[in-house]
């Protein structure tokens, strides 16, 4: 009897892992873009999967390249290639909207962005001053905490192409005390 239950265990030990890093990623959160969602420090999965069956949506979190690369292929790179700077932001634009950003708000096709009143008014519009047209394949993602987030205002890292993300940022595994699913 105590041998079919470590077998269970070892069993679903095993599933787990396989899910998790077959499918996942873990990364550690850099910088405090993403506060109060997900601290500096903190370490979250990356659902890498998911968007092979579905297209991202507003408001998911996600991790991206912030350089113009094709994140599939990041996967099966040399380890003599250089990989190129990874972010985690929300995504607030869809491919085909138009987006302004105008006394701290955020305007998607002319209508203000019913967005999460714990957020923070943008002081800084960045290239968003102006009307941002998204491409088919398009993205505009903003940090959570968006007094001290570098993302799609800047022309640094500006719209995230379909092909640039790595997937959707799904669950944290540490701090213990703060394991969860991420929305």
């Amino acid at each position: 009897m105590i041998w079919l239950l470590i077998v269970h265990v070892f069993v679903t030990i095993a599933i787990a892992w396989f899910l998790v890093w077959g499918f996942g990623q873990s990364r550690i959160m850099v910088g405090q873009s993403m506060q109060p969602t997900i601290e500096p420090d903190e370490t979250v999965i990356i659902n890498r999967v998911g968007y092979h069956f579905s297209d991202p949506q507003r408001y998911d979190m996600i991790c991206f390249y912030t350089e113009n690369v094709i994140a599939d292929e990041m996967d099966s790179a040399d380890d003599d290639m250089a990989v190129p700077d990874v972010s985690v932001k929300r995504i607030i634009g869809l491919p085909g909207e138009t987006l302004r950003i105008a006394d701290g708000k955020i305007y998607i096709d002319g209508k203000v962005l019913d967005d999460n009143p714990e957020y923070d008014t943008i002081s800084l519009a960045g290239i968003a001053s102006k009307p941002v047209k998204l491409e088919d394949d398009e993205y505009f993602v903003v940090g959570d905490n968006r007094k001290a987030s570098e993302d799609s205002r800047y022309e640094k890292i500006g719209n995230i192409q379909r092909h640039r993300i790595i997937g959707k940022v799904w669950f944290r595994i540490k701090p213990f005390g703060r394991i969860g699913r991420l929305e």
